[in-house]
């Protein structure tokens, strides 16, 4: 597996998010045929209301790309009413502020550890720096 060039775009956003879905339906809804990284679902600051659209962060451009020709326009699973994926590229990289936002790590789902709880962002970008070579100068 090759590591995704710096500015490669490997995020879709999803639009049309009823308030009842959260960034672990979201995970849910591509994880089993696509690697996802993670998933957000954005919230109004102030009141923390979940609004109507979300990110979902890929392994690579090539899973994007799938889930975004074969689930677009799709119907979302597991709702009790007619909706569909509303899927477009993240060109402006608003699905990875997760990395560098605290507000953006408060409200993104990134799957489960060894134990079955729930991984944080906190705990991707901890792990993550562990396995850094840093150099210092």
């Amino acid at each position: 597996m090759s590591c995704p060039e710096e500015n490669e775009i490997r995020s879709i956003r999803v639009d049309g998010l009823p308030p009842t879905n959260d960034a672990i339906y979201l995970f849910s809804c591509f994880h089993d045929n696509a690697k996802v990284l993670a998933a957000t679902v954005l919230r109004n600051w102030l009141t923390q209301v979940p609004l109507d659209y979300g990110f979902v962060e890929f392994a690579s451009r090539r899973d994007a790309e799938f889930v975004l020709e074969s689930y677009n326009g799709e119907r979302m699973s597991n709702l009790s009413h007619e909706r569909r994926f509303c899927l477009s590229w993240d060109t402006d990289g608003s699905g990875t502020t997760w990395r560098w936002d605290y507000f953006y790590q408060g409200c993104s789902f990134f799957g489960y550890n060894d134990m079955g709880k729930d991984l944080d962002a906190y705990t991707v970008i901890k792990e993550l720096q562990s396995k850094m070579f840093l150099t210092t100068t």
